[in-house]
């Protein structure tokens, strides 16, 4: 599931989510921007664009932070199932400041339209 919080300074948010869930949100992003060559008036929105979907794919890589969160598995469930399992999931997560997170939600808003 994706997340998206304020950081402490409220100066932008942070995007969080498993693997898949970056994979799916850049996928989307890239699908969305389209060709390059297709929107050529349009080349500066798509690379501040692009721009915060490289951080969103360097945050998946791990390069950027990670968050371990409670899964909500405890003893007795692991136990009744007879499963070995990790406590918490690993999410990854990338900063992002505000104004460049709202011309991009503002620029795929009219893209997609």
């Amino acid at each position: 599931m994706l997340s998206i919080q304020s950081t402490e300074q409220l100066t932008g948010a942070r995007i969080s989510g498993d693997f898949w869930d970056l994979d799916e949100l850049i996928n989307a992003i890239y699908k969305i921007t389209g060709d390059e060559n297709k929107y050529y008036d349009y080349q500066g929105a798509r690379l501040r664009i692009l721009s915060v979907c490289y951080n969103l794919r360097q945050a998946a890589k791990g390069e950027h932070q990670l968050e371990f969160v409670s899964n909500g598995l405890n003893k007795s469930v692991l136990t009744q199932h007879e499963l070995i399992f990790p406590n918490k999931n690993v999410y990854f997560a990338a900063e992002v400041l505000w104004p460049e997170l709202i011309f991009t939600a503002i620029a795929i808003n009219y893209a997609s339209a």
